[in-house]
């Protein structure tokens, strides 16, 4: 047969192949990225599937108009082997590998469709031996970069992301604080995903409800909080207090994660009852973690605390100098006692001249490095702690 004529016959069935993308090779790829279930593997498992129908439907209705010799025979067996190749494939990926946890397909042959093809049509001599070896090294070249492109250029995190802002800074002053409460690990993921509220978790020291809050935090769409339930939260346990009042500290040290404990604090100042006290902790020196704009952020949300105008409740605000770790942990120590919770910022991964040296001992980092150490067992006191952090997943 003359090489013009080989290369046209081999190029409709090869051209007709490799332009189909089988769903056991998708089903594989997205298994193995730990994608499958998430709406990007859902979405692309529905439309593989049906271009997978489709595709082979097209290429049997088009072998069937051209048989006429035994050439056409041979291409009416060839499409009968595929058709057989991909229905196995499917079975055996949904009838028979998922309920009984058998593997799949070893992960390096993902074109494991497209090689059964290509050998078929070898065998059938539709293809000639060069023309196989030449698909065959196009299967292993394109099997090779696609994960790799699919894990690097996809972040499942994204869908947890806000397309607003879902924190409390932004919200207008009389604008309803929306606050959804997670008691259980039932279906927590789900739910923040679902809601556009605040999020307030229960701390908890079984490694399972850590490791969720930890999640929560991570891919919350909104601002998130861990609170410290000492179980005296709704009366009241301070020794500076009355029988009417609830006395409430915000430690700030600037940041993010601050600001927002902070304007949560503000809120809860309009209620009478709330004795509300701000303490201040500033590094000797003036230093500060953040850069100039973080310390013209935090300068204006402290203005109102600092001139006294917060709220109906009684306000009170107090700036603490402290050169390290061990002094803020002293300061704090000793004031523990005067309130019945203590809001803090969780300030995750900031490092500060205020807590030099103790993140090194912090046993909880779901609540911050303050929070941690509020909550530690060393210290014997009954304030409740509220640990807060400002949303992170944000499309902007």
């Amino acid at each position: 047969m003359p090489m013009a004529l080989k290369i046209r016959t081999s190029l409709r069935p090869v051209t007709a192949t490799h332009g189909l993308t089988a769903f056991p090779v998708v089903a594989l790829l997205l298994d193995d990225l730990k994608i499958i279930n998430s709406e990007l593997g859902r979405l692309s498992l529905s439309a593989t599937l049906v271009c997978d129908i489709l595709g082979v439907f097209l290429q049997t209705l088009g072998r069937s108009l051209s048989m006429t010799t035994d050439p056409g025979q041979q291409a009416c067996q060839e499409n009968l082997s595929q058709c057989l190749s991909h229905v196995g494939a499917f079975v055996w990926r949904n009838f028979i590998s998922m309920p009984h946890d058998f593997p799949f397909w070893p992960s390096g042959i993902g074109g494991i469709t497209h090689l059964a093809c290509y050998t078929v049509y070898r065998d059938i001599k539709l293809i000639s031996d060069s023309v196989y070896a030449v698909m065959l090294a196009s299967v292993v070249v394109t099997s090779i970069p696609v994960p790799i492109l699919v894990k690097y250029l996809y972040d499942p995190s994204r869908k947890y992301a806000g397309y607003e802002r879902r924190d409390i800074m932004h919200l207008k002053p009389n604008a309803e604080l929306k606050i959804l409460a997670l008691h259980s690990q039932d279906n927590s993921a789900s739910h923040v995903n679902a809601y556009s509220a605040n999020v307030f978790l229960y701390f908890n020291q079984d490694n399972t409800i850590r490791t969720l809050n930890l999640s929560v935090l991570e891919r919350a769409p909104c601002s998130a909080g861990i609170l410290v339930d000492r179980g005296h939260l709704g009366r009241s346990t301070s020794v500076v207090s009355t029988l009417s009042s609830f006395s409430v500290a915000v430690i700030f040290l600037g940041g993010k994660d601050d600001r927002e404990a902070l304007t949560f604090a503000k809120r809860m100042a309009k209620d009478s009852t709330i004795r509300l006290t701000v303490i201040h902790l500033v590094a000797m020196g003036n230093e500060s973690a953040g850069g100039e704009w973080d310390k013209i952020l935090d300068a204006e949300v402290l203005k109102d605390f600092k001139c006294n105008r917060v709220g109906e409740g009684l306000v009170l605000y107090v700036e603490e100098m402290v050169k390290d770790g061990p002094q803020t942990a002293f300061v704090l120590r000793s004031m523990v006692d005067e309130y019945d919770l203590i809001i803090v910022g969780r300030r995750h991964m900031v490092e500060s001249p205020q807590t030099v040296g103790l993140s090194e001992w912090s046993e909880f980092p779901e609540l911050g490095t303050i929070g941690d150490l509020l909550a530690s067992p060393d210290i014997d006191f009954k304030s409740s702690i509220l640990a807060i952090q400002q949303q992170q997943q944000w499309l902007s």
